[in-house]
């Protein structure tokens, strides 16, 4: 059965309640976009003082669903649980009575809405939607029990997936304190080299692809800063280039196990490539390590980039204001404490059996994911051609 078609404003209105600066009271909770991750987790509440805040601002209410507007692709759609106010970026949305909010938050989430969402920007350096243009979006509408069946399913999908995440950050955190355990304990034995002179023969530190052009269905997979969160690159959110536009970056294409580092924006998020990217690519904000295996253990470099040696390190070196950046050079010198070989030997074989107890929730994750895509595809999909 097909759910028939119906525009969100039919179903669901603008809540432009605003509030001038001089109204808002000291601890007010307020929400900026900056307070928001892509996928629609809020990060925190600010509690502002009188005075406090310059502009209007939006009130908020938990009947409300708060859509990022600008920059819509990052996907900050959420509910929150509180009253406040918010950035005037941000729309909120108040559903009708054929409407459940936590349907819509699932369905604006949805890939196909997102990109959507997306192609109806203006504002070449600042793309953003316009509330009108939103409203104007048609939706599928199946009957208000459907709509919260759909929800609570994928609403335990998602959980299923944050406690599996958790659970891999915690490994990753384990790991990085047994590494800092055996320097401070073998500290005679450290020898420092750069992070280069680790490096496989004709496999320079390298950033990627500068102009990636429009996300090709087929095309060669590469990898943003964005999609490297929690030591994971995020398979369902990576866009795709042509094979020509490949093939000019080919120094940058990746291989199984390399490392990834990224320099631009969010600077020093590391993660290592998965089997599934093999011949894939990065754009110029990430920088791709290969170590020689006869040179250093691949995973203890890893698990070293991500210590406080090496943060301190970036920290020294990081320049920019409005967009921080780290030069590949930098990224070359980095330098890399080595224990002898048989450490770190040992260390990756206990990081690989900490791994190895994570797995389950690493099928989890993918578990979940492909649940949410199979159930978003199934569940909410429709007549719409998205």
């Amino acid at each position: 059965m097909k759910w028939p078609s119906i525009s969100l404003g039919e179903v669901a209105s603008l809540e432009r309640r605003s509030l001038a600066p001089e109204q808002i009271e000291s601890g007010t909770n307020y929400l900026g976009l900056e307070h928001i991750e892509s996928g629609g987790r809020i990060i925190k509440y600010q509690s502002v003082e009188s005075g406090e805040l310059k502009s209007n601002k939006f009130i908020f209410d938990p009947e409300t669903l708060l859509y990022g507007k600008l920059r819509p692709y990052l996907a900050k759609v959420c509910i929150p649980d509180r009253e406040g106010c918010c950035s005037t970026d941000i729309i909120p949305i108040r559903p009708g009575k054929r409407l459940d909010i936590g349907y819509l938050r699932h369905l604006l989430l949805w890939k196909p809405y997102v990109d959507k969402a997306a192609s109806l920007c203006s504002g070449a350096n600042l793309p953003r939607i316009s509330p009108s243009t939103l409203l104007e979006i048609e939706i599928p509408l199946p009957p208000l029990e459907e709509q919260r069946r759909i929800a609570a399913i994928l609403d335990k999908a998602s959980t299923v997936k944050r406690q599996s995440a958790k659970a891999l950050a915690l490994t990753e955190t384990l790991c990085i304190a047994r590494l800092e355990q055996l320097l401070a304990t073998n500290k005679g034995l450290l020898v420092t080299q750069r992070l280069e002179e680790l490096c496989v023969t004709g496999a320079p530190i390298t950033y990627g692809i500068l102009q990636p052009g429009p996300d090709l269905n087929g095309g060669v997979p590469y990898v943003r800063p964005s999609e490297i969160k929690n030591s994971q690159i995020d398979l369902g959110r990576l866009k795709r280039t042509s094979l020509e536009i490949a093939r000019k970056y080919s120094k940058s294409q990746l291989n199984s196990g390399d490392i990834l580092l990224t320099i631009v924006g969010t600077i020093g998020e590391a993660a290592i490539v998965p089997p599934e990217l093999e011949g894939g690519n990065i754009t110029q904000s990430s920088a791709r390590i290969r170590i020689d295996p006869d040179l250093a253990n691949p995973l203890y470099v890893y698990h070293f980039l991500k210590s406080q040696h090496v943060s301190r390190q970036i920290e020294r070196d990081r320049l920019g204001v409005a967009v921080e950046r780290l030069n590949l050079h930098h990224v070359r010198d980095i330098e890399i404490l080595c224990l002898p070989r048989d450490i770190q030997e040992k260390f990756a074989a206990e990081a690989d059996s900490l791994k190895q107890l994570a797995s389950r929730h690493s099928r989890l994750v993918k578990h979940a994911n492909s649940l949410l895509g199979s159930y978003s595809n199934s569940l909410l999909g429709s007549r719409q051609g998205l």
